[in-house]
């Protein structure tokens, strides 16, 4: 089901089939997301997850 979204996508809570069936949140990106826009992102999701 859908739980959020913004300018670049759309985030829906999931279920991940291959980790015991574990409650995720997965993003949708938007086809106007650029390749820039979508490395900053990860950089920042990897900073909070403490890599």
């Amino acid at each position: 089901s859908k739980i959020g979204g913004g300018g670049f996508g759309e985030i829906y809570e999931a279920i991940d089939l291959q980790n015991h069936n574990e409650r995720v949140a997965m993003k949708v990106e938007s086809s106007k997301a650029t390749k820039q826009v979508l490395k900053m992102e990860v950089a920042v999701l990897r900073r909070l997850q403490g890599y």
